[in-house]
């Protein structure tokens, strides 16, 4: 058995689903490798009802126009099939009908003016549940046994969250849904599964889907989680920044977690942690190019003939610094400043401190009067830089490399690009430099080339 995960490019037309997604599907059928096929939403549907919600609460109109564009995307893939005309119908009306829910969702959400976590998440499900339904109708439609299987509910809203083990349950409850399929049947899950406590955004975040698929390989046992995206596995840098690129034949899941967290987009950086649990390999891999190899991620080491595996990076960085002199030879001054972050959820990617100060970089812009930054400044001198970058290197080879530092700071300085904080983690397989933002993309392409040539 194995887990095929469908992005919203892979799922974004009628041409891509017919004549990409399904013949893959089929293939592993075929193949007798029984595929467990997960689905995002159509490529921009989620951002689609993201935008209904906000006009709903924000100027009290269901824009029925938008909702008009998401159901004949979906209907123009089911007009576009032969044979099969009680699928089509029985699906087009599965869509309509969950399309017509969600209309009388906004309207309530346009008199209460407010969207609780729970109604957002139940808007943001529609797009899943609309996608695999058009996938299982399109797959039935090719003569493979298909079923629906919605993972909108599948958590019951008395499970409260409790750190690893509130996952471990939710696999459970992964597992008894599946198993419900009669053998010889595909089941085709909605990327999007809940209620998670707090909302999936806050949960989870965007790129939910990918968590899915790993959640539903490690509850399955599976023999392996394959990502279908759009390119064809993960790579030593963006392509768009760095054209010469490469394809990266194997990763570890240590590695692929620190460049899922550190900018790198082909997973989501929590679609690691399940198969790291379960012992399951990841597969990247290109629905328009199915025929290449892509990328392998297993639980070893994967030391490759390279410097290290890739140069990533994540814009849009804010710098915190806090100084004080009552930090010196003091005890527990450091876990005051960290109750504050804890109290106001601010999540912190790089830490480093020195006698009298401590610097800490987090997502996003903060507010220059917010209580979160006033707390701060009760415990010291408050310094703030906006627009950084963190660039990070990560591979396994800077365990036993000495020389990588080295050169790459050598790059640097030669390059005259100031590093504003230095970070690297405890498995020493990720060297993080904080960099001003506007000289990000020439950090990353003057480090890959000098490392890479």
């Amino acid at each position: 058995m194995i887990v095929q995960k469908f992005g919203g490019t892979s799922m974004g037309s009628a041409q891509s689903i017919c004549e990409n997604v399904a013949p893959i599907v089929e293939r592993a059928a075929r193949a007798e490798q029984a595929p467990v096929v997960v689905v995002s939403a159509m490529s921009g549907v989620t951002s689609q009802l993201l935008e209904a919600a906000r006009k709903s609460v924000e100027e009290h109109i269901v824009p029925e126009a938008l909702l008009g564009e998401i159901k004949k995307r979906h209907l123009d893939v089911l007009d576009g099939l032969q044979g099969g005309k009680q699928l089509i119908a029985a699906a087009s009306a599965a869509i309509s009908s969950d399309l017509g829910e969600l209309a009388n969702l906004l309207r309530a959400l346009t008199v209460v003016g407010d969207l609780s976590a729970r109604s957002y998440d139940a808007v943001l499900a529609v797009g899943e549940k609309l996608s695999a339904q058009l996938m299982a109708c399109v797959l039935s439609v090719r003569g493979m046994n298909a079923e629906y299987v919605n993972l909108e509910k599948i958590i019951p809203e008395k499970l409260t969250y409790d750190s690893d083990a509130y996952w471990d349950k939710v696999e459970g409850y992964f597992r008894e849904r599946v198993e419900k399929v009669a053998r010889g049947v595909i089941p085709v899950l909605t990327g999007f599964f809940g209620p998670c406590d707090g909302g999936m955004l806050s949960a989870v975040g965007r790129g939910y889907s990918d968590y899915c698929a790993s959640l539903a390989g490690a509850a399955l046992k599976v023999s392996e989680i394959q990502i279908w995206t759009d390119v064809d596995g993960v790579l030593s840098a963006n392509p768009k920044v760095v054209p010469e690129a490469f394809i990266l034949e194997r990763l570890s899941f240590d590695e692929t977690a620190e460049l899922a967290h550190f900018g790198a987009k082909v997973l989501h950086p929590f679609s690691v942690r399940p198969a790291v649990n379960a012992g399951i390999p990841l597969r990247v891999l290109n629905t328009f190019n199915p025929g290449c190899a892509g990328t392998w991620i297993e639980n070893s080491t994967c030391s490759l003939n390279l410097p290290i595996k890739s140069v990533t990076s994540k814009k849009g960085v804010t710098l915190i610094r806090i100084s004080t002199p009552l930090m010196l030879f003091a005890h527990g001054y450091l876990a005051k400043i960290t109750d504050v972050f804890g109290r106001h959820r601010v999540s912190v990617d790089l830490v480093a401190s020195s006698e009298v100060s401590v610097s800490f970089s987090v997502d996003g812009p903060l507010e220059p009067d917010g209580t979160f930054l006033q707390e701060l400044r009760a415990l010291g001198e408050v310094h703030i830089e906006h627009k950084q970058a963190i660039v990070s290197l990560v591979g396994v080879e800077l365990k036993t490399d000495y020389s990588v530092p080295a050169r790459a700071f050598e790059i640097l300085a030669r390059e005259k690009i100031c590093v504003r904080m230095i970070s690297m983690g405890d498995a020493r397989i990720n060297l993080s430099l904080v960099v001003d933002e506007p000289q990000c993309d020439r950090t990353v392409q003057m480090l890959h080339r000098a490392l890479f040539r």
